[in-house]
Parts: C-alpha cells; sequence; structure tokens
C-alpha cells in the first residue's frame, strides 16, 4: 500500500515542469528468487517445508547454526558453503535430499519450481513504521518550494487510508531550519539597527520613529511576490533582510538632515519639508542605482534569484515615497504628541510652585477706588 501511494506521488513529481530525476527508495531494488514448493509431492516425498528450507539455505546463502557469548561480545556461527559455481540455482534443484519419514533421496527439482523476481533494497522505517523516500532535483527554472508546494496540494486532494500519511524533507526541511535561523538574525539585525540609530541621532525618540517606518517595507515586498507570483520561500525572506539595510540607510538620509535643519531653528515642519526636498535625489538616486543591478538578476538568474530580485525591487520602488512621505509623517505626530506631554507637564509644575507661595487679596473697597 505505501508503495502505491509512493507511486502516485512519483508520477505527479516527474509531470511537473524542471524537475528531474526523480526517484524512491523502494525502486532501488535487488535480485530475488522465490522458491515455489509443491506441497503434495513435497509430502509424497517425505519432505517438509523446514527441510527444504534449511537445504536452499546452505547452498544458496547461509545459515545460522548457533551462537555463544565471549565476555560481553556475542558471536554467530554461520555454516556456509564456499563455493564457486557459476549457477548456483541449477545447482540448487539438483541437490538430493534425505525424506525425513520415508528414507528415499529427492532432487528439489521435482518439488521446487524457480521464479526471478525483484525485490526493495530496503525498507525504511522512521518511528517503528515502514517509509518510501520520494526524491528528484530542479534543473533551475523553478524553486524547490515551489514544487513542493504543488505536490503537497495534490497529496492533499488524494483518498488517504487512515495511517497512511506524507511529510516533506530534503530541502523544504532544510528550508524550515533556515527559516528558523533567519528569524533569529533578522531579530538580531532590528536590534543592531536600533543601537545604531540610536547613536548615530543621539535620540531614542527618533530611533523609535525609524522603527515604527520599517514593517512598512514589507508592503513593497509582498506586492513584488503577488505581481510576480514567486511564492514566500528561503530567498524572498533572505531578500527581505537585504531591503532593510537600504530601507533604513534612506531614513538615516533623511533624520540626519533634519536634525541639522532643527539645530539651526528651522520649526518642526519647515524642517521636514526642507528635509524632504533635500534628500529627495540621494534617495532616488541610491534606490534606482540598486534597482538597475538587481534586474539583470531578477530576469535571468532562474527561478531562485527571481524572488529575492522582485522583493528588493519592488520594496526600493515604495521606499521613495515611504522615506519622503510616511516619515516626516510619523515625525510630526510624534513630535506633536511629545510637545503636548511636555506642555501639560510645564502647567502641572507651575501650578505645585504656586501652591505654597502667599496670595495678594484685595478688598472691595480697594478694587472700587481702583476702578474710579
Amino acid at each position: 500500500k505505501v508503495g502505491e501511494y509512493a507511486d502516485i506521488a512519483r508520477r505527479k513529481l516527474q509531470s511537473i515542469p524542471g524537475v528531474v530525476n526523480v526517484r524512491d527508495s523502494l525502486s532501488q531494488s535487488i535480485p530475488l528468487t522465490v522458491l515455489h514448493m509443491d506441497e503434495v509431492r513435497a509430502t509424497r516425498a517425505g519432505l517438509s517445508p523446514e527441510l527444504v528450507a534449511a537445504s536452499a539455505r546452505q547452498l544458496y546463502g547461509e545459515d545460522a547454526v548457533t551462537e555463544f557469548w565471549r565476555g560481553d561480545d556475542r558471536t554467530k556461527v554461520i555454516l556456509q558453503r564456499d563455493d564457486t559455481n557459476d549457477e548456483p540455482i541449477q545447482e540448487l534443484l539438483q541437490t538430493p535430499v534425505l525424506g525425513s519419514q520415508s528414507g528415499a533421496t529427492s532432487v528439489l527439482d521435482s518439488v521446487l519450481s524457480i521464479e526471478p523476481t525483484q525485490a526493495p533494497a530496503e525498507l525504511k522505517r522512521r518511528n517503528t513504521k515502514k517509509m518510501i523516500e520520494l526524491t528528484a532535483d530542479i534543473d533551475g527554472t523553478v524553486s524547490a518550494s515551489k514544487v513542493t508546494a504543488e505536490l503537497e496540494r495534490f497529496l492533499n486532494g488524494q483518498h488517504w487510508v487512515r495511517g497512511y500519511s506524507f511529510s516533506r524533507g530534503g530541502s523544504a526541511e532544510e528550508a524550515a531550519k533556515g527559516f528558523q535561523n533567519l528569524a533569529a538574525a533578522s531579530v538580531g539585525a532590528v536590534l543592531l539597527i536600533a543601537l545604531i540609530l540610536v547613536l548615530a541621532f543621539n535620540s531614542f525618540r527618533l530611533a523609535f520613529v525609524v522603527l515604527l517606518a520599517v514593517p512598512y517595507a514589507a508592503i513593497g515586498a509582498v506586492m513584488g511576490l503577488f505581481v510576480t507570483g514567486h511564492p514566500l520561500g528561503f530567498m524572498s525572506f533572505l531578500g527581505a533582510i537585504a531591503l532593510l539595510g537600504i530601507y533604513v540607510n534612506h531614513k538615516i538620509y533623511f533624520v540626519d538632515r533634519y536634525q541639522e535643519l532643527k539645530a539651526r531653528g528651522f520649526t518642526t515642519e519647515a524642517a521636514l519639508v526642507q528635509a524632504g526636498l533635500d534628500r529627495m535625489r540621494p534617495v532616488i538616486l541610491t534606490g534606482a542605482t540598486a534597482i538597475l543591478g538587481l534586474l539583470p538578476l531578477t530576469l535571468s538568474g532562474g527561478e531562485i534569484w527571481a524572488s529575492f530580485g522582485s522583493v528588493n525591487i519592488f520594496g526600493l520602488l515604495l521606499s521613495i515615497p515611504l522615506s519622503l512621505l510616511v516619515l516626516p509623517a510619523f515625525i510630526l505626530c510624534v513630535e506633536r504628541i511629545c510637545a503636548r506631554f511636555a506642555d501639560a507637564r510645564d502647567s502641572r509644575q507651575r501650578a505645585e510652585r504656586l501652591q505654597g507661595e502667599p496670595v495678594l487679596a484685595l478688598s472691595e473697597d480697594f478694587t472700587k477706588g481702583a476702578g474710579e
């Protein structure tokens, strides 16, 4: 039954474009000779199945006679015939065997028939369950994740008898491990970027605003995968991490100019507008340079590099308006919120100082005289 399911999956895998060298562990077979015994003739000759099997093992293979222990090591005693005959099967058929009951000698050819066939070289198991490994290679025109996804959709649509199932391995399993490593690396990269931003801007507030705009880079990356039809795989995720570096670099350009203008006495609104105008050219030029450099790799680098390039190209295209519009809006909102909190704090502090000071009280007659 396992072989039937493996055959269905193998035929489907062979039909997917870009898949080559499809094979499974059950197909790696070895020659096997099956001996069929005629029970009627064997009974007349006084031959039992055990006696025939013992004779076959001694001449055509080996027979374990006994075993003994030597200290902690177990030693087996094997009875094996030292024979260089080129036709062992014919010799087996012509072997005389003494009947256990009749005492007559019979040739095995009179009670046996031979059927040459093939048998699996190895039936693998995982967690005590029989398993067949189905493997294949790709020619570079398709990604392993795309092939695996199509095969999984097909297998999920099949009727599986209870107790039978399938699981992914190979590149898909390695990709899952790679995702875990990249996830840990991405978290470390974000923390390192946060530290660099704090040191560069000397402000936790501006570093927080830049990090707040980082998730918006995923808009362009997801749009690129959707437009090009590439799956979210290992290379696309790696491309997103590379995009993160360029994306944050654009934000550093802008914030650095904004701080410089604020130090010169510009208001927040004026500094944001002027910083956007001053940094528009370097942001566009660096983005366009990276896009043009990735185009040859994306168009002719095969399925693997196409997803990497698509994420970066579309992410950089969207990074330009994000750097010049969304980030200034975030900074303006945060500055206004912080200004309101600062005004409220100052008002509260002034009120607290006035509570302990004497207050000048004017009588009604004094106020009337002052009015006249």
